[in-house]
C-alpha cells in the first residue's frame, strides 16, 4: 500500500487533495513506540515500521523523507485489516474513507 501511494505520488497520478487527506490522518507513531512487545525476528513494533519504511523509501525511489514514510506505515499498519502487509494496493479512497469513519467513531 505505502509503496504503491509513493509512486503513485512519483508519478504524478495521485491527486494532491488524496495525498493530503492520506497525510492528515493520524499517524499513531507514539503508539508504535511505546509498544515494547517483541515479534519473532525480535522486533518492537516500531523497529519493524523502521525496517519496512527504510526498504520502501529504497526501493521506491520516491524523494519523500524517511520519517514521512514511517507516519505512512504506521497509518497503514494501525487501521490496515491485513496488518502488517503495506505492500497491498486497495484503492486510496477506500482507505481514507475507511479511516475518516474509523475517526469519526472513535477520535
Amino acid at each position: 500500500m505505502v509503496m504503491q501511494l509513493l509512486l503513485r505520488r512519483k508519478s504524478n497520478s495521485l491527486q494532491d487533495i488524496e495525498w493530503q487527506d492520506f497525510l492528515d490522518l493520524q499517524s499513531h507513531i507514539d503508539e508504535f513506540k511505546a509498544q515494547q512487545t517483541r515479534n519473532e525476528d525480535n522486533l518492537t513494533p516500531w523497529e519493524t515500521i523502521e525496517l519496512m519504511s527504510q526498504a520502501i523509501s529504497s526501493y521506491s525511489g520516491t524523494y519523500e523523507p524517511l520519517d514521512v514514510v514511517q507516519a505512512m506505515v504506521a497509518r497503514v499498519s494501525k487501521k490496515s485489516p491485513c496488518k502488517p502487509n503495506v505492500l497491498l494496493v486497495p484503492a486510496l479512497t477506500l482507505l481514507v474513507d475507511s479511516h475518516q469513519r474509523s475517526y469519526a467513531r472513535n477520535p
